[in-house]
């Protein structure tokens, strides 16, 4: 337990004064990515619905202060009202980012508890998962689309990441795969 709270306690040392971008290596992982299923009495209206009532942000960029929208469809409820693009930086905690050598599909959705609740395959899943004593992992959420269109894409990518030390030298390491993706049409 004291090595994850130390480990904890660097991140924000790492990220605050920027060592942690020139120490990250980062790798997507092509594998064959699996299609969400629905829980029982959700669909894709309410999934819709939920992410309407429950207005996440979904960011493009964490860098600086931050790049946002929220989720909006057109009057008639048919189209997309916003373009939900590509994100370059991920925010894994409170003060741990991710923002060099990074390329999401979709923009990232700040509740993660909207789609657990919604897929089956979400429901055991945790947004953060401590594994023994120096790896954590995420899983993050991201909406894909372009304005007008009447379809969206949902994709769910789990991040590995750990500190690692060496004498005095600290690093942070991190990977990641898309484990997940739905299409979600509007009408």
């Amino acid at each position: 337990m004291k090595k994850i709270l130390t480990f904890l306690g660097s991140i924000s040392i790492i990220s605050s004064t920027g060592f942690l971008a020139s120490n990250v290596i980062a790798c997507g992982n092509p594998l064959k990515i699996s299609e969400l299923n629905y829980n029982d009495s959700k669909s894709n209206s309410t999934l819709i619905n939920d992410l309407l009532t429950k207005n996440p942000k979904v960011y493009s960029s964490y860098k600086g202060e931050g790049t946002y929208l929220e989720f909006k469809l057109s009057d008639d409820k048919t189209k997309l009202d916003e373009n939900y693009l590509n994100t370059d930086s991920v925010k894994l905690e409170e003060n741990l980012y991710i923002e060099e050598n990074i390329s999401l599909d979709g923009g990232t959705v700040d509740d993660f508890s909207i789609f657990k609740n919604t897929f089956k395959e979400l429901t055991d899943i945790n947004e953060s998962n401590i594994n023994g004593d120096s790896s954590i992992d995420k899983y993050i959420c991201t909406i894909l689309g372009k304005k007008n269109e009447s379809t969206f894409k949902v994709y769910v990518y789990k991040f590995n990441y750990q500190l690692n030390q060496d004498n005095n030298n600290q690093s942070l390491t991190y990977k990641y795969e898309t484990l997940f993706y739905k299409d979600i049409k509007l009408n």
